[in-house]
């Protein structure tokens, strides 16, 4: 996860997301990666369906930590 958050920090949003998707797998519940991987779509201008529905998917963790 650190490695996307820094590649995407650093504007080099095709490592970032490599990384991002590589940390989604190990740990999927993982609202931070979830949020990560949105701003990725967004940062290239033309991905908000997938933006939209990473955020979905961090939504659904949110609310289930809630009720936990």
């Amino acid at each position: 996860m650190g490695l996307g958050i820094s590649s995407h920090e650093c504007g080099k949003y095709k490592e970032a997301e490599d990384a991002l998707r590589m940390a989604n797998l190990y740990e999927p519940t993982n609202d931070t990666v979830w949020g990560f991987i949105a701003l990725n779509c967004l940062k290239d201008g033309k991905r908000f369906r997938d933006a939209n529905s990473a955020l979905k998917e961090m939504n659904k963790i949110d609310v289930c930590l809630i009720f936990y």
